[in-house]
């Protein structure tokens, strides 16, 4: 998560960060512009988000996370991503 260190040097002030669980089970159509052998992660991973959680939690720059969209949490297509999610922030 590059991009996470680049937002801490640029700011001093408290940094919550926005994570995509809506892209959970899709193909990533916006990231493949970049590098086409992502397209498929969301699809071959369930633990995206999970990873990103605790990488996020030992940086004490970051106060905390926002999950988008809210409404994903009952997606059945993130089950299993919620479900990693939901085991790393116990």
């Amino acid at each position: 998560m590059f991009t996470v260190k680049k937002w801490i040097s640029f700011t001093n002030i408290d940094l919550y960060v926005g994570l995509p669980l809506y892209k959970s089970g899709k193909p990533d159509k916006y990231a493949a512009q970049e590098d086409k052998s992502i397209i498929n992660e969301f699809v071959n991973n369930d633990n995206i988000i999970s990873r990103q959680i605790t990488y996020l939690s030992k940086l004490d720059e970051v106060k905390g996370f926002y999950i988008f969209s809210y409404s994903s949490l009952s997606d059945a297509k993130c089950k299993a991503e919620v479900e990693n999610m939901l085991k790393v922030m116990k």
